[in-house]
């Protein structure tokens, strides 16, 4: 009987490319997402991702906020494979751009 041998469609990531992702992140930034356990800055999971808005960008957002805006296509622009969903930190940074911080003061008139 013949062994088959399986080889993958894409070639893996080595570590010079992977160094030249987070290269392009700067050193505060990178060490935040490190801290959340992303693994690629362009996979982070929806956890990932409302930590990074919360810790990085100032922006308090909960896990759940990011999972309604989804389903009422607001929020910042995800991918979705199979039942998995990831948000780049592009993307994060372009949405945080865009994300006016209301402060309420009830004895300004």
């Amino acid at each position: 009987m013949k062994k088959l041998s399986i080889t993958p469609a894409t070639k893996p990531l080595t570590k010079k490319h992977t160094s030249t992702i987070w290269a392009n992140i700067d050193p505060e930034t990178r060490a935040v997402l490190h801290d959340l356990g992303a693994v690629h800055p362009d996979s982070l999971t929806t956890a990932q991702a409302a930590g990074y808005l919360s810790g990085v960008k100032g922006i308090q957002t909960a896990k759940s906020t990011l999972e309604v805006f989804r389903c009422q296509n607001r929020g910042p622009a995800y991918r979705k494979i199979g039942s998995r969903v990831f948000y780049s930190v592009t993307q994060l940074d372009k949405y945080a751009a865009g994300v006016e911080i209301k402060i309420f003061d009830p004895c300004a008139n």
